[in-house]
């Protein structure tokens, strides 16, 4: 009877052995073997600045009980624990073959550092028993980071000239930055320049940016020239930007920018005429204003200026307008010239704005001679006909008193 329990005593190690063997269980720690997996992270991934929570199982391969495990998460950069939260965890007497579903789990929630790079980082933790004299150190777990949005920006746009003169080149330079915590790649950007008075000079309207490195900025230049009859305005420009990420995902995006076309403003003033020719005189300054350049100029106004020994009559502004380009207009002013004796500089202010809306001022000064009496009537042209009728109103009046003693003479003889 003993021998027949002994045999089915061996029988039965015999046969746990085999079992174990069969389940994966090779040589065991103090008779049971923990195995610690990370089986999940919520959410996977997880964004820099977010909160991650880790889900770590433990398994009991071997074929005696773990009593009083204990796991401690190790966590450093981008990682940290929420304030407040332990980093030590109980989970309990882990019975041996207890595992799969039937392991122990236990939670973690980590702050993932706001400017964490995107990829995998390693996160650690460490695990005793009851029985252990120290902590068992375990390989590190990878976590996933990933940006929500890949952002990438025009952060700045830069032409010089700033207006660009119909039938002149230019440079636009675009500006893009990586506002993500990651590396961004294989970036496209494209002006779509159909419709517009722009076109490329010297190069294509699309540029390419082999990558970006987080929180850093690329700089895009394109060349372009205006069309010779390019009317001056502002010109909205489509930008397409098209980029991937280091996990392989695919974005693009639409912008417009606003470029400027319009040449500086040529204005001239001249005095175009005046009927002033000496002083003491009242008459007109007409002044001339010619629009020589390229652009179209608009809300001009004229200013003359006070000078002394003179008196403007009337108002000393004229309000001229729009004055397209290769044209020319002309504003009128009442002047009194008192003591002035070879001639007045006349100070004239021009005020006008250019098809963009820039604010330009011209100052002339400009000379108004001034001549003798007998200097006056020949270049204003009355002086022959002057003395031609003061002679004939000589005669006129001497022919009258000689008409009138000859008939007085001749009644007295009668």
């Amino acid at each position: 009877m003993t021998k027949k329990i002994m045999t089915i005593g061996l029988l039965g190690m015999l046969a746990l052995v085999m079992a174990l063997a069969a389940n994966g269980i090779g040589q065991y720690r103090n008779d049971y073997n923990l195995n610690i997996t990370l089986i999940k992270q919520e959410p996977d991934p997880v964004g820099p600045g977010d909160v991650v929570e880790l889900r770590f199982r433990v398994e009991n391969h071997g074929g005696m009980l773990a009593k009083d495990v204990q796991t401690e998460l190790l966590p450093e950069y981008p990682f940290s624990l929420r304030p407040g939260d332990s980093a030590a965890k109980n989970a309990g007497t882990i019975e041996s073959l207890q595992r799969g579903d039937d392991g122990a789990i236990v939670k973690y929630k980590v702050i993932v550092d706001k400017d964490a790079p995107d990829g995998e980082h390693d996160i650690r933790l460490r695990y005793k028993t009851a029985d252990d004299d120290s902590w068992i150190a375990l390989d590190p777990f990878a976590v996933r980071v990933q940006s929500h949005i890949a952002i990438l920006s025009i952060s700045k746009i830069v032409s010089v000239p700033v207006s660009i003169a119909p039938g002149d080149k230019g440079t636009v330079s675009i500006t893009l930055t990586n506002y993500a915590s990651s590396l961004l790649k294989d970036i496209l950007i494209k002006l779509d320049l159909s419709g517009t008075s722009l076109n490329p000079s010297g190069s294509a309207n699309e540029k390419v940016i082999p990558f970006i490195s987080p929180q850093e900025s690329a700089k895009a230049d394109f060349e372009l020239i205006a069309n010779p009859d390019a009317a001056a305005g502002i010109i909205k420009v489509p930008v397409s930007i098209s980029y991937s990420d280091i996990t392989g995902n695919n974005f693009s995006k639409s912008n417009t920018i606003s470029l400027m076309v319009g040449d500086v403003p040529d204005i001239s003033v001249l005095l175009d005429r005046s009927d002033i020719y000496t002083r003491g005189s009242v008459g007109s300054v007409v002044v001339r204003v010619v629009n020589k350049g390229t652009t179209d100029v608009k809300f001009m106004n004229v200013k003359l200026g006070a000078v002394k020994g003179t008196e403007i009559i009337g108002s000393d502004e004229a309000y001229v307008g729009n004055l397209d380009s290769d044209d020319f207009s002309t504003a009128e002013f009442k002047l009194y010239v008192k003591d002035a004796k070879e001639g007045v500089s006349l100070p004239v202010s021009v005020e006008y704005k250019d098809a963009n809306n820039n604010n330009y001022r011209k100052e002339e000064a400009l000379q108004l001679k001034l001549y003798s009496g007998s200097e006056a009537k020949k270049i204003s042209g009355t002086g022959n006909g002057s003395y031609t009728w003061l002679i004939l109103i000589v005669v006129a009046v001497g022919g009258f008193f000689a008409y009138r003693r000859w008939k007085k003479r001749k009644s007295k003889h009668s």
